[in-house]
């Protein structure tokens, strides 16, 4: 998604200068007490003032279905007196375009962003999130005539230490990554790992080490503190399926599935790669695993 700066309507600089001069003074900027305005913008990225449309209040949360969409939009929050207000725009190292119906975070800025998405019709829900920061609120969008489909990010990111360790590409909800997987991890669809919402979980809410060939089922928002672990002493491959009524994880150990099994003459070493496939001389240079003895270990060749 491209993100791109505009200059914001005269109507709107008195309201955004004084929420920034709050945000620049290290003030925790409060909920407005009106619903937030959804302001689309045109090819240039420029609001479209004459169309925004305040939200609806329901239960816990603002609504707005069936908005026409041509190249972006922009939630605002207006005071009752207009004499202050706040912008949101996706947070820095959300995933980008936004997820379509998953939670994507918001945080409240100076208004140079716009969120862009392609043309159509969208349903929006606005809401907060229960976190001590000042990027507390969050929406999810879903295609007006897409309502009921599943939606599974492009991406999913194991996070270990606070940052990063893998990304894996998916189709179709499944997502697979090999043989460099960390050691103790989390996944989320965001690549921030202290966004407990974001963090699909053990449903347990445990920490788990996962056996060979274990199913292990995660949901969104379970478990959001504990991690999942792998075995160390073999090479295996991470299997995480967000499909069907009960999402999974699994730990496929190569070495047991496809090279242990094989039998090897003593004291004679055969190499394979690491999805078991034999090769027929020493490797000259790659990541294989060598048999011998019986016990297989793995090597990079340079």
């Amino acid at each position: 998604m491209k993100i791109t700066n505009y200059n914001i309507m005269t109507k709107f600089i008195r309201p955004l200068s004084t929420a920034f001069f709050l945000l620049i003074c290290g003030t925790t900027i409060k909920a407005q007490d009106t619903a937030p305005y959804l302001i689309p913008v045109d090819q240039a990225g420029k609001p479209v003032d004459t169309e925004r449309v305040q939200m609806t209040a329901v239960d816990s949360h603002y609504e707005l279905n069936g908005v026409e969409i041509s190249t972006g939009f922009v939630f605002a929050g207006i005071s009752a007196t207009e004499t202050s207000g706040t912008y949101y725009s996706l947070s820095s190292w959300a995933v980008k375009p936004p997820v379509f119906g998953l939670p994507n975070p918001l945080s409240i800025s100076t208004g140079s962003d716009y969120i862009a998405v392609e043309p159509g019709k969208y349903d929006f829900k606005f809401y907060s999130r229960s976190l001590v920061s000042a990027g507390n609120h969050q929406f999810t969008i879903v295609p007006t005539d897409q309502q009921g489909a599943v939606f599974y990010p492009q991406r999913l990111f194991l996070i270990s230490g606070g940052k990063v360790a893998a990304t894996l590409e998916g189709t179709d909800g499944v997502y697979e990554i090999q043989p460099e997987i960390p050691a103790s991890f989390q996944i989320s669809y965001e690549p921030k790992s202290n966004e407990a919402i974001y963090v699909y979980g053990p449903e347990d809410g445990n920490n788990v080490t996962l056996a060979h060939s274990e199913e292990v089922s995660i949901a969104l928002n379970k478990g959001t503190s504990a991690t999942i672990s792998v075995p160390r002493t073999t090479l295996g491959k991470l299997t995480i399926s967000l499909t069907g009524e009960k999402p999974y994880v699994m730990y496929t150990d190569l070495i047991q599935t496809g090279v242990s099994a094989l039998e090897t003459p003593s004291d004679e070493a055969r190499y394979y790669t690491l999805q078991g496939i034999p090769v027929q001389h020493m490797p000259q240079s790659g990541i294989f695993i060598e048999v011998r003895d019986g016990k297989a270990t793995k090597h990079v060749y340079r």
